[in-house]
């Protein structure tokens, strides 16, 4: 019975996210606390949403936790999301991070290996 349950909470969990359409946030001053601290080493009176939103993107989805991620679900559309992790700054997530976005996105998932270390970490 446990598994089935499970199985509904991932369920409706895509779905939500597949829906959502909410409009960008327009400065980070918005954000939770724990998407500032993911940009720590960039001045974040000067991050523009949508101009940095690969970078912005890409630091959410490779090191967030589950406030941050959310919060890049409420602020970027669907469709920016996913040419985020089909793009090379996907290719650059660890395999974990990479499934999940995929998985979040809507995007098929790869026929890769989970696990191990990031590319970057070598």
């Amino acid at each position: 019975m446990q598994n089935v349950r499970a199985a509904y909470d991932v369920t409706r969990f895509d779905s939500a996210i597949r829906l959502r359409q909410v409009p960008a946030v327009p400065s980070l001053a918005e954000a939770p606390q724990s998407v500032r601290t993911l940009l720590w080493d960039v001045d974040l009176e000067s991050i523009d949403l949508q101009r940095d939103h690969a970078y912005v993107c890409e630091r959410v989805m490779a090191r967030g936790g589950l406030a941050a991620m959310r919060w890049l679900i409420r602020t970027y559309e669907q469709d920016t999301l996913r040419a985020i992790v089909a793009s090379p700054a996907g290719a650059r997530l660890a395999p974990r991070e990479r499934a999940f976005w995929r998985l979040a996105t809507g995007l098929p998932p790869l026929d890769e290996r989970g696990g191990g270390r990031a590319s970057w970490a070598t």
